[in-house]
């Protein structure tokens, strides 16, 4: 019986065993015509079985990078995107080495015990003390592979590495809390009102500027 390629790909990216590591099906389920996803299966089940056959996985990688280009390339041109020219955007006015910062994240980590981020349209934040041990850190979001953080909170909180540059005298400071949010929110009315705590509490602490790093 024939089989409905989008009720397919519907049924595998909505699978949450399977979010992370296929979120990005959702925006080839999106952009992609029925003659591109059937193109895409297609080249998949050639690639897969090549792969096995000469237990050779490159061509089967690049395929599915390739692919992943393709789609977000046309989600990008086709997607809208906010008007930032009435934005009050606020200039540094004093040197790095006696600037005090906070970082802030849309990787949607959290401390262990704390509770865990919805995956979708939580308009909630987390806070992340400063010296929170790696083995603690966690994480929860749908659109990317979350292993990078546990392993290494660095590559996309680096509060190592601000705290290397506290030492070295590059920076004035570090605030002892950083802050964490999902940043899988379609409906960005839910955002009106953590940003402005989370201001107010980064003030209370003396920060000076933030280092936003995007997941």
């Amino acid at each position: 019986m024939p089989t409905d390629l989008n009720d397919l790909l519907n049924q595998i990216s909505e699978d949450r065993s399977l979010m992370t590591p296929l979120s990005r099906l959702r925006f080839l389920r999106r952009v992609a015509t029925e003659e591109e996803l059937a193109g895409f299966f297609r080249g998949l089940l050639v690639k897969a079985m090549e792969a096995k056959h000469q237990d050779r996985w490159e061509d089967l990688v690049q395929f599915l990078e390739a692919w992943e280009d393709r789609t977000l390339s046309r989600l990008a041109a086709t997607s809208p995107f906010p008007d930032t020219r009435e934005v009050p955007w606020t200039p540094l006015t004093r040197p790095l080495s006696e600037t005090r910062f906070a970082l802030l994240t849309s990787g949607g980590l959290y401390v262990d015990g704390q509770t865990p981020f919805v995956t979708s349209n939580d308009p909630t934040y987390r806070e992340l003390p400063k010296d929170t041990p790696q083995e603690h850190i966690r994480a929860s979001h749908r659109g990317y592979d979350v292993r990078g953080p546990l392993q290494d909170v660095d590559c996309l909180l680096p509060l190592h590495r601000f705290q290397e540059l506290e030492r070295e005298g590059t920076i004035g400071g570090l605030a002892e809390t950083s802050y964490s949010f999902n940043g899988s929110i379609e409906d960005v009315s839910l955002l009106q009102e953590w940003p402005r705590q989370v201001a107010r509490k980064m003030k209370e602490e003396g920060v000076e500027a933030v280092f936003i790093a995007p997941a």
